[in-house]
């Protein structure tokens, strides 16, 4: 989600109202993050993108490029963070074994 998207169910902090055209002098507006968006609990920033707590890199090694033929490689890659054990993976693996076939 981009920094000025219109989404529902946006749950701000406790006397957070982002539309009440007072300006916070302690922190500016771009600053503050929600709670959570659509029931899923917001992380923190990437540049202008709010980032969810499920997209939230586990270290500097939690991002990998797989070439043309690497599903076994993507598969252990992605059991070892726990994506395997996520509701909708076998969804997203067919994408991404397609991919990479």
């Amino acid at each position: 989600m981009r920094l000025g998207d219109e989404v529902d169910d946006v749950v701000w902090p406790d006397g957070y109202d982002p539309d009440d055209g007072e300006p916070d002098d302690d922190e500016p507006d771009d600053e503050i993050l929600p709670v959570s968006v659509g029931g899923k609990r917001v992380a923190g920033w990437d540049g202008e993108y709010i980032l969810g707590d499920e997209l939230v890199p586990h270290g500097d090694d939690a991002t990998a490029c797989f070439v043309k033929g690497g599903t076994e490689e993507a598969r252990a890659w992605l059991t070892s963070y726990g994506w395997s054990d996520r509701e909708d993976f076998s969804k997203a693996w067919a994408i991404i074994e397609k991919a990479l076939k």
